[in-house]
């Protein structure tokens, strides 16, 4: 969207140049104005495209194998066209204000229609602020962004037009389904049978772009006011008061990025030699959760998974805020586990994603109603632990005989399998003696290998890039798939998804001992384009700071 709307609005800019030219000499006189402006947006557009390949090009290689799992398209409704603006101090929103109008500062004229456009947009989106509900939110945002046209023709600022533009059409995204029915009068307009390429769309994601271009277009504001005042300070008798404005607006931008890390940061690591998550100090009932986690750290085997309900379903009150706290788990113990994931296409989404009222790809009911059912899939996944505070779902637990409680706090309630599933194990005959795990290398050590026919199952999805050898020589890896549910269905916000796998990682062994290591590095033409790139990029960045101190010199 984003590209497809620069692509526009850079056409349209490009026509009406070439209109305002002279006919005498038009293509040299074309390619003299066009050339320098083109050339730094195709730079630009270039570099960060090629500083992303590293990226880019194995998501690609992947994504009909690995990203196969529908998106899934949560919408929060109108409300978070509101949560655009409302999460940004005051200050910095009369700054956008000042950006929407900014152009007036570089042109040094007043063009009324310019003004009026700015004014138009600024007011439909207040208005739309004001009016979340009642039904014309997508109409008032499309408006802006044709109103946005007239802004870019009139003035001829290309920055202050497209970010208008953007953020009201991106805010319309974000609203999701509901919005996309604009009326026109007695015409309906439903959005979604022109773009239904929609429907697969995470709609309130639309919204973080949107607070970029927000903060983006602030920045201009302050940057240009700014630079209006120092020069004015220059050619006024009251140079004082300008020059004390200006510090004063570089107060408050320079405050608001400190304030925020201050509220976000534990200022006193790594000299506590602790991490202390703000979040534990601002709310006690987190404190609970620390101490799951500093429990699981000291008694959950190295060679299984813990599987945690996701602190998100929580919720807000005195004790807690809404937040994936759980992530905290995976940084601390420096180890696998299960939970807490984000909604996403990836292939294990199912049975990473624990939050919503779901574990392992089922409603917790489910596993109430049918009391083998996560027996069953933690044997398959090589989990033994499961941390979770569903009281209904600790009831069930408690009365089985397949499982012991081994820890509870008040809030989680840890259970573990009676038989515990290893992550990794041998399928055949042999012992598995020694694992060690970490982000991009995995040791093991296997012994008592008695056949040819033995191999080494490892509960991790075989995604490419991983290279194995066995006692250093390189072996091949094939895949194993776990006897899992092949289709999920009833997902909230979720289509049906049939015939789906997960492929673990599964090596040859041979006879008597061997060390296996796994390694993962995966390297594709992008990963040298994107050295490149940013090879390109610092060179860029110290030749003008040499040209700038060269002209310096030369003045002097």
């Amino acid at each position: 969207y984003m590209a497809t709307l620069l692509w526009f609005f850079l056409s349209i800019k490009l026509l009406k140049e070439v209109f305002s030219i002279k006919q005498k000499g038009l293509l040299k006189n074309f390619i003299v104005l066009e050339t320098p402006p083109l050339l730094k947006f195709a730079s630009a557009g270039f570099l960060s495209l090629g500083m992303a390949t590293f990226w880019m090009l194995p998501l690609f290689q992947t994504l009909s194998t690995y990203h196969s799992f529908p998106a899934i398209t949560w919408s929060t409704g109108p409300s978070i066209f509101g949560e655009i603006f409302t999460s940004f101090p005051w200050y910095l929103l009369i700054f956008y204000c000042i950006g929407a109008f900014s152009y007036v500062f570089v042109q040094g004229k007043i063009s009324y229609p310019s003004i009026t456009s700015s004014a138009v947009i600024l007011f439909l989106q207040v208005i739309t602020l004001a009016s979340l509900n009642d039904g014309y939110v997508g109409l008032r945002l499309i408006i802006a962004v044709i109103v946005s046209l007239i802004l870019l023709l009139s003035s001829d600022d290309l920055f202050v037009s497209f970010s208008l533009a953007l953020i009201s059409l991106l805010g319309f995204l974000a609203t999701g389904p509901d919005t996309y029915v604009v009326f026109l009068g007695p015409i309906q307009l439903n959005l979604l049978n022109i773009l239904p390429f929609a429907r697969n769309f995470g709609y309130s994601k639309f919204s973080a772009p949107a607070r970029i271009l927000v903060l983006s277009l602030s920045a201009l504001g302050f940057s240009r006011l700014s630079r209006k005042l120092y020069s004015l300070s220059k050619a006024s008798s009251f140079s004082v008061v300008y020059s004390v404005v200006v510090g004063l607006l570089a107060f408050l931008i320079i405050n608001s990025s400190l304030n925020a890390q201050l509220q976000t940061t534990d200022l006193l690591y790594p000299w506590n030699k602790e991490k202390v998550f703000k979040l534990t100090s601002d709310y006690p009932g987190f404190n609970k959760v620390d101490d799951l986690i500093n429990w699981t750290k000291l008694n959950v085997p190295n060679n299984t998974y813990i599987l945690f309900q996701d602190t998100l379903d929580l919720g807000d009150n005195v004790n807690f805020q809404t937040s994936h706290y759980i992530y905290v788990a995976t940084i601390t113990l420096d180890r696998p586990s299960i939970g807490g994931c984000f909604g996403t296409n990836y292939i294990t989404n199912p049975y990473a994603n624990s939050e919503g009222g779901y574990l392992l790809g089922f409603e917790i009911n489910k596993f109430i109603e049918d009391k083998n059912l996560l027996l069953n899939l933690m044997n398959e996944l090589g989990i033994s632990y499961v941390a979770i505070f569903d009281s209904n779902l600790i009831n069930v637990l408690n009365t089985s005989n397949d499982f012991r409680l081994e820890y509870y706090n008040g809030l989680y309630a840890v259970f573990r399998k009676v038989n515990l599933s290893d992550i990794v194990f041998i399928e055949g005959q042999g012992k598995v003696d020694f694992v060690n795990f970490s982000i991009d290398h995995i040791k093991i050590k296997v012994s008592q290998v008695l056949s040819n026919d033995s191999y080494l199952i490892i509960r991790q999805v075989n995604f490419p890039g991983f290279m194995a050898e066995v006692n250093g020589k390189p072996v091949p890896i094939s895949t194993y798939y776990p006897k899992l549910p092949n289709a999920i269905i009833n997902w909230h916000w979720v289509q049906p998804v049939y015939n789906w796998r997960i492929p673990f990682i599964k090596i040859k062994l041979p006879i008597n001992s061997s060390e296996v290591m796994l390694d993962f590095e995966i390297s594709t033409p992008g990963t040298n384009i994107s050295r490149i790139s940013w090879v390109i990029l610092i060179i860029i960045f110290a030749s003008a700071i040499v040209l700038l101190l060269v002209r310096r010199f030369v003045k002097k």
